[in-house]
C-alpha cells in the first residue's frame, strides 16, 4: 500500500495509462517512448523517457517521492494519425502534440495544450489553424478529465470538414470534376441468418475513447445496441453470431476495472427482423432516438430506467433485471430466446 497522500497520483496513472492503451487499440498503432527508434507507420508517443517509466510503476502501485513526482510537470504525448482512406481526396498524415497538465486526468487538473500539424498541400496555414482551435475548444470543454482521444477526434472532424471543398477545389483545377462521394465503410452481410444476443456487464464506463470504441465497432461490425455508461456499465449489441463474437473479443482486449458477458441469447428471428423490432423499441423510448438504424445507441449514465424501459418493450426486460441487475423477476424472455451460458463477476 502506498504511503498517505499517494492514492491521487497513483489512480491518475492508472487512468492515463487505461487511457494511452484503448488510444493504441482504437487507432491501430503501439505506445513508444521519446527513445524508440522512428518508424514510418504512426504511433503515440510519450516524452519524457523516465516519466513514462515512473507512471508504469506508480500504477502498479510503488510509492515514494522519485517515483511519484513522475506526475510533476507536463507530459508530453504526440499522437501520428494516418491519413482518412475514406476522404473523397484525403489529406497527409496529421501529428497532434498534446501537452497533459501535472495531474492529468484527475478533476482538478488543467486543460492540455494542443498543437496540431498536418502533412500535405490540402491546407491552407488558415485552415490548420482552424483544426486546432476546434481541438483546443474539446482540451478546454473537458479539462479534468480524460480527453485525448476527443481532442483528435475533434481534430479529425474538423479536417474532414475542410477536407470537401478544398478536395472539390483540387479536382476542378486538374479537370477531372468532381471527386466521388465517400463510399460508406461495408458491414458483413447477415442474409437470412438467425440472430444472436449478448447482454455485457461493466464496473464503469467513464473514458471517451472506449465509448467510440463501443459505437464504431458496432457499427462497423453491423451490429445494433444501447449502452448505459456510468457505473454499472450495461451494454446489449446483436447482429450475426459471428459479428456477436468479433465485437465481444474486440472489447475484452481493452482494459476494464471488471466486464463480463453476463448471457448470450440465440434470437428466433433473423438478423434483418430483428434489428426492425430493435429500432422500433428505440424510437419508442423518445425522439432524441428516431431514425436510429445501425450501431448503438448511447444512452445516460444515469438512464438505467430508461434501459429498463427499452428491454421491457423488447420483450427481454427480464433477462435484463436477471442476469444484469441480478434480480428474480416474474417477467421471462420470450418464448424461444432461451439463455446461453453465462459470465458472472
Amino acid at each position: 500500500a502506498g504511503r498517505p497522500g499517494s492514492a491521487p497520483s497513483t489512480e491518475a496513472a492508472r487512468q492515463l495509462l487505461d487511457e494511452l492503451e484503448a488510444l493504441s487499440l482504437l487507432l491501430e498503432t503501439p505506445v513508444e517512448t521519446e527513445d524508440a527508434p522512428d518508424r514510418p507507420a504512426p504511433a503515440i508517443r510519450v516524452a519524457p523517457t523516465r516519466d513514462w517509466a515512473a507512471i508504469q510503476r506508480l500504477a502498479d502501485g510503488e510509492a515514494g517521492t522519485v517515483v511519484e513526482a513522475c506526475l510533476k510537470g507536463p507530459l508530453v504525448v504526440s499522437i501520428a494519425l494516418p491519413p482518412d482512406a475514406d476522404a473523397a481526396c484525403p489529406a497527409g498524415p496529421m501529428k497532434l502534440c498534446l501537452t497533459l497538465p501535472e495531474g492529468y486526468p484527475l478533476p482538478d487538473s488543467r486543460a492540455m495544450i494542443v498543437s496540431v500539424t498536418v502533412h500535405g498541400a490540402i491546407f491552407s496555414v488558415a485552415d490548420q489553424e482552424r483544426i486546432q482551435d476546434a481541438a483546443t475548444a474539446v482540451a478546454e470543454e473537458m479539462a479534468g478529465g480524460e480527453a485525448m482521444w476527443a481532442v483528435a477526434s475533434a481534430a479529425q472532424d474538423a479536417a474532414r470538414a475542410l477536407e470537401a471543398p478544398a478536395a472539390a477545389a483540387a479536382a476542378a483545377a486538374a479537370g477531372s470534376g468532381t471527386p466521388a462521394s465517400l463510399s460508406p465503410g461495408s458491414v458483413p452481410a447477415a442474409g437470412g441468418a438467425m440472430g444472436t444476443r449478448v447482454w455485457i456487464w461493466f464496473h464503469h464506463i467513464k473514458n471517451p475513447a472506449k465509448k467510440k470504441a463501443i459505437c464504431d465497432w458496432a457499427k462497423e461490425l453491423g451490429l445494433v445496441g444501447a449502452c448505459k455508461p456510468g457505473y454499472p456499465g450495461v451494454l446489449i449489441a446483436q447482429g450475426s453470431e459471428s459479428a456477436c463474437k468479433e465485437y465481444t473479443s474486440r472489447l475484452r482486449a481493452l482494459r476494464w476495472k471488471a466486464m463480463a458477458v453476463r448471457a448470450e441469447e440465440p434470437l428466433n428471428r433473423g438478423v434483418a427482423e430483428a434489428e426492425a423490432e430493435f429500432a422500433a423499441a428505440l424510437a419508442g423510448c423518445g425522439s432524441a432516438f428516431a431514425g436510429h438504424v445501425r450501431g448503438v445507441a448511447l444512452l445516460g449514465e444515469q438512464d438505467l430506467g430508461l434501459a429498463a424501459s427499452l428491454f421491457d418493450r423488447l420483450g427481454c426486460g427480464g433477462t435484463f433485471r436477471r442476469v444484469i441487475l441480478k434480480m428474480s423477476s416474474e417477467r421471462d424472455p420470450e418464448p424461444g430466446d432461451e439463455l446461453g451460458g453465462a459470465d458472472s463477476s
